[in-house]
Order: C-alpha cells, then structure tokens, then sequence
C-alpha cells in the first residue's frame, strides 16, 4: 500500500510539473532584449582599422523582441533589430589630403512565430521565423572637389526575414537570459528575458 501510495504521488508530481511549470504555456508574454555577434557589413568595414587615418565605430545590432503564447508550443510577436556602421578616413590626393565618411544604417521590425518544442520549468528550447519591413540608408560625404560630396542610397531591398534556434533560461521565476543562432541581423545573439 505504502509503495503504491509513493508511486501515485510521484505520477501526480510529474503530471502535474508538465501542466503547471512550464516556462512557456498559453497566454505567457515574454520581452527580451538582446545583442548579436556577427554582422557582415561591420566585419568588413573594420578590416581596414589597421590603416593610417582610418577610424571605424559599429553600433549593433542590437534586438528588442515581444512574444505572446496564443498556445503551450506556438507564440507569436514582434522583433526590432538594429545596426549601424560609421566609417572615416582620409586619403592624400596630388597633394592634398581629403576626408571621407560613410554612414550606413538598417533597422527591420518583423512580425515572427515561435514553435516551442522542449519547455520545462526553466528551460524553454523554440524555433522561429519572422518576415517584415526594413529599412535603413548609406550615406557618403567627402570634401573632394572632384567627388560629388554627398550621396544618400535608401534600402535596396525592404524585405525582411528571419529564422533562428533559440533557448531561453529562466533563473528567477520571471526573469532569464536567451540564446539564439540562424540568420537574421547576427548569426548568434544573446540577452535577457521578462516573462509575464
């Protein structure tokens, strides 16, 4: 009787631990903000860095991203991302040194689902996609007289997408960190989570 009492309350438990405690379940919200590693536009403006005159700041990318669960495995939300590159240098031309500049920015505001396949209490491993606007500008300035001084090019392309891996870890009840990697502005990024 006694192991059979031990057995039903050890079943309940769990049953109840999977219905209960998850971290992710219908009607969570969850904001998280982030910081991506990799961006190709900035890993190749900094490879001149090491050239006479040149000057480089990256800022980024950098993602701000709300989810809703409409149920325990899908949620849906939005994403901001953005990065940007200043770059300056100088060249000697027939004796006379010129400045340049070259700003380039992107930011994309995504619609995007997530399908979370393993959530426990604290551990929350997803899958998502997201397609949106983008928008950003380079921009070109220089005090060449033979060079046309400015020039500003809107996005090409003002489609965006996503689609990432991802894990989040809450180590308080309603506060953790994530982890993401796929494509999107960085191929991995990483910060913290809200959940409400």
């Amino acid at each position: 009787m006694r192991k059979t009492s031990i057995l039903y309350v050890a079943v309940l438990m769990l049953l109840s631990a999977g219905v209960f405690a998850q971290a992710f379940e219908q009607g969570t919200s969850v904001i998280s903000l982030g910081y991506g590693i990799g961006n190709l536009n900035k890993t190749l403006f900094s490879t001149y860095e090491s050239e006479a005159g040149y000057d480089y700041t990256g800022v980024g990318p950098f993602f701000g991203k709300f989810e809703y669960g409409v149920s325990d495995r899908v949620g849906i939300g939005l994403n901001v991302a953005h990065v940007g590159v200043n770059v300056r240098y100088n060249e000697e031309y027939n004796g006379e040194t010129y400045n340049y500049r070259v700003n380039w920015r992107n930011t994309s505001i995504l619609g995007r689902v997530n399908i979370h396949f393993a959530n426990t209490e604290k551990l929350d491993a997803f899958w998502g996609a997201g397609i949106g606007y983008r928008f950003g500008a380079w921009s070109y300035e220089d005090n060449n007289p033979d060079d046309s001084s400015e020039n500003k090019i809107g996005a090409l392309n003002p489609l965006g997408f996503e689609t990432t891996i991802g894990v989040r870890y809450f180590f308080l009840e309603n506060i953790g960190v994530y982890a993401e990697a796929g494509i999107a502005k960085a191929p991995l990024q990483f910060g913290v989570n809200v959940r409400f």
